[in-house]
């Protein structure tokens, strides 16, 4: 990726009705890819030796345009999500964005999680991330207003979705960032990485240490800006994770645990002091993102799409401390709902049913889910890898997940299945 000057936006589009959020989703390739079917990309260079703390620069100098509206009442949790991602053209031009409103309206879906940033880059009118240097973008179209306009008619929920730890991908290998993105301020070649670094002193080329603090100020910072801008109904955070329990010794992030622990080593992936303060510092980021939406918009919703792969709580001797998300992702997200941290999580219990193993996975975690829901009805989504199964195995897992919690999600919109054509799960998805 190369890095070319960047002119700032002098106009900032006015507010009128609803210019608002928009949720996405991510594909195989990155972004809502959980459970089973996810793989770690993290690759590795020499370390970064970062010595100092900064917020990404603001994309632009235009000043923030403020939402008219917020919501008169807190939205209500979506019954039928679906994620649309921006790894195809599909919501890079206005037809596109209508088709797919028109498509999830006619499957009765009352929530869109929409991708409106791929890597750090907006895909709205953004007053803080560069635009995205995608080719593909339809000049002069702003993904999350037209979700926005598109979706009120039908009563559509329109959460805006992005990723927080990965900051690198393919895609953009032979496209010109701009200045001030936060692969060339604060990738791995930067003077200021904040690129995680593993035990080995390996720095990552792919994912932010998402337990530094100007980290999570930079998300906090998007989340702010999204909702301030867009009459949003919720902002979904993804990748609020680690890639394995190897990650997290950037330089400061240790500093930081040794400061607040007294210790002076070097901790071993799996000692239970450093698992437990990094699974403190991604709370922490869930915890300050959901105040900066509800300061911004109250009534929106904050929700975070959570790891619910591998064996379930139930098969392990440890329950969930055991499980993928909580010992190697340091995401303990029932902890985030027991603390009001979050307001929403879709637990992304992605397996094939095809498969006995994988299928007993899902209806351990469906099981879970459904008993963590006693406690917070309303609160957790069983999200469906619909993209690993045949149609029909596809739909009797989005059943049994709406059985669990009385809501579900399909991913993705672009893939509803593994082997018939585009739209066939959600053209038979039915409520029951």
């Amino acid at each position: 990726m190369t890095v070319r000057p960047y002119a700032p936006v002098v106009g900032v589009q006015s507010r009128s009705a609803a210019v608002a959020l928009l949720l996405a989703l991510v594909l195989a390739v990155g972004g809502c890819s959980g459970g089973d079917g996810e793989a770690s990309t993290a690759s590795s260079v020499a370390l970064v030796t970062t010595t100092t703390v900064a917020v990404a620069p603001t994309s632009s100098s235009a000043p923030a345009t403020t939402s008219t509206t917020a919501p008169a009442v807190p939205v209500s949790p979506p019954s039928r999500s679906v994620w649309v991602n921006l790894f195809d053209p599909v919501l890079t031009t206005r037809a596109g964005v209508e088709t797919v409103i028109a498509e999830l309206a006619a499957a009765d879906v009352d929530a869109v999680i929409a991708q409106v940033a791929r890597r750090h880059d907006a895909y709205y009118d953004s007053g803080y991330l560069s635009p995205t240097p995608d080719p593909q973008l339809e000049p002069g179209h702003d993904v999350l207003a037209a979700l926005i306009d598109a979706a009120r008619p039908h009563g559509i929920q329109v959460h805006a979705w992005f990723v927080v730890a990965p900051a690198n991908h393919p895609a953009y290998d032979d496209l010109v960032l701009p200045a001030g993105h936060v692969w060339n301020e604060h990738g791995p070649d930067s003077a200021d990485s904040w690129m995680t670094v593993d035990v080995a002193g390996v720095t990552s080329r792919d994912h932010l240490d998402v337990s530094l603090p100007a980290v999570r100020s930079h998300a906090v910072a998007i989340v702010d800006d999204i909702a301030s801008r867009y009459e949003v109904d919720g902002v979904h955070l993804d990748y609020v994770r680690y890639d394995a329990a190897r990650w997290g010794y950037h330089p400061i992030v240790l500093a930081r645990f040794h400061t607040e622990t007294g210790r002076s080593d070097r901790p071993d992936p799996a000692d239970p002091q450093w698992v437990e303060w990094r699974q403190a510092q991604t709370q922490a980021l869930v915890a300050e993102a959901r105040d900066a939406l509800h300061r911004a918009r109250p009534g929106a919703m904050l929700s975070v799409a959570v790891i619910a792969g591998g064996p379930g709580p139930s098969a392990l001797a440890g329950g969930f401390a055991d499980t993928r998300a909580a010992a190697d992702m340091m995401q303990d997200w029932p902890a985030w709902l027991e603390s009001g941290s979050v307001d929403l999580v879709f637990a992304m219990a992605y397996n094939r049913e095809a498969v006995p193993e994988q299928a007993q996975r899902f209806r351990q975690w469906s099981q879970f889910a459904s008993e963590l829901s006693e406690r917070h009805p309303g609160r957790i989504v069983v999200g469906v890898g619909a993209y690993l199964n045949r149609p029909a195995d596809a739909l009797a897992q989005l059943h049994l997940a709406a059985d669990a919690t009385g809501m579900a999600a399909l991913y993705s919109y672009q893939q509803d299945s593994a082997d018939a054509p585009r739209g066939e799960v959600l053209d038979a998805w039915e409520w029951r």
